[in-house]
């Protein structure tokens, strides 16, 4: 497995107090930066900025920003903006969205910590990451496929855990007819990371500043080392070499097509940390009414008035079987919350599935560990 190559020689550490003033970033702030697709196809950001609205309730004395830059998806980036308006925090956090690609060897290393929410199947290695270890700079992303190849818990920063299921039996053949975007939005809502987690990950990092000097100098003896272009130029040559005698051996035949009905799960699911199926337990992490109200004040409603992908009545009745079955507080299997939910709702229950992964996602419902 050879991976992508970052310029190291652009992309490495710099002093940051003559980089934020060229970018206008206060010097005295912690910078959680991501730079990278804004796209919902590509990882949803609305739990993440939720999350940082905490962050930054139980921390006031200290002075956070996030900045948010490079290719925006229109309706999506001006959700986000609405949404960190409304928790209060827009003060806090900035978009770029006209990033030139080159002028990341300045903001990367003007950054304190890079911050990644990937949720997407088509993220199968992620380069930003890799371009933030280049430039010293200790990273906190989701753990979810190439994450954890290229950055390592605890040592160049923090891997967050990441829940998903088989949940994609109605999208065998949905791609042909909507387009694979609309496969990709529907299972990015799945997929869900422990945003509980992510902030405590944070924590270490903003109150740390020694933690973050030697994870970013790790971060740079392993760019060096795995992704500059002499090292993965050498492992290519390698390879060609080796690809060379097996070709020898090779005899071609023609094989005839075959219709697409794509098996994510399948494939995909040890992207995930942790798989949820029927018996994982759930319980409720907010109280309905609160719960009902959080998915209100979302913008233009759950998914962006998406209701193809996700039905915010479905999502209520969800809610309310997770209240009757659990109890006070108690736990519910996925299963049996699936099954009684379909039950009331004419719905396929792998669409039921995708509701309560996105109940997940959001915080609402949360995995009991045992």
């Amino acid at each position: 497995m050879i991976p992508l190559c970052v310029n190291t020689h652009k992309l490495r550490p710099q002093e940051k107090a003559p980089l934020r003033k060229r970018l206008g970033l206060p010097k005295d702030a912690c910078v959680l930066l991501y730079a990278g697709r804004m796209s919902l196809p590509i990882g949803d950001w609305l739990p993440f900025v939720k999350m940082f609205a905490g962050l930054v309730r139980r921390n006031p004395r200290r002075k956070l920003v996030l900045v948010m830059c490079g290719t925006q998806e229109g309706k999506y980036a001006d959700s986000l903006r609405g949404y960190a308006r409304s928790l209060g925090i827009a003060d806090k956090v900035r978009f770029e969205p006209d990033f030139p690609d080159e002028a990341k060897e300045h903001l990367i290393p003007a950054a304190d910590v890079f911050v990644s929410v990937s949720d997407t199947v088509n993220e199968v290695f992620g380069l930003a990451p890799v371009e933030a270890m280049a430039c010293g700079i200790p990273q906190v992303v989701s753990d979810w496929d190439g994450y954890r190849e290229t950055v390592v818990q605890g040592e160049t920063g923090f891997l967050v855990r990441t829940y998903w299921t088989g949940c994609d039996g109605d999208l065998t053949a949905t791609g042909p007819l909507f387009g694979a975007d609309y496969d990709h939005r529907c299972l990015g809502q799945s997929v869900a990371t422990d945003m509980r987690g992510f902030a405590e990950f944070l924590e270490c990092l903003i109150t740390g500043g020694d933690l973050r000097a030697r994870m970013g100098e790790r971060s740079r003896a392993r760019a060096l080392e795995l992704y500059s272009y002499a090292a993965v130029a050498k492992r290519y040559d390698e390879l060609w070499t080796e690809l060379e005698e097996i070709a020898r051996n090779v005899a071609l035949a023609p094989r005839a097509g075959n219709f697409e009905k794509p098996e994510y799960h399948k494939f995909f699911g040890h992207y995930a940390s942790d798989r949820l199926d029927d018996g994982s337990p759930l319980r409720l992490a907010a109280q309905p009414g609160d719960a009902v109200a959080m998915i209100e004040a979302l913008p233009d409603g759950p998914a962006l008035g998406q209701s193809e992908i996700i039905d915010p009545g479905l999502a209520y009745a969800i809610l309310s079987r997770a209240e009757s079955l659990g109890g006070a507080g108690g736990p519910v299997t996925v299963g049996d919350l699936v099954r009684s939910s379909a039950a009331g709702n004419a719905a396929h229950p792998d669409r039921v599935l995708r509701h309560v992964m996105w109940l997940v996602k959001y915080g609402l419902l949360e995995p009991v560990r045992s």
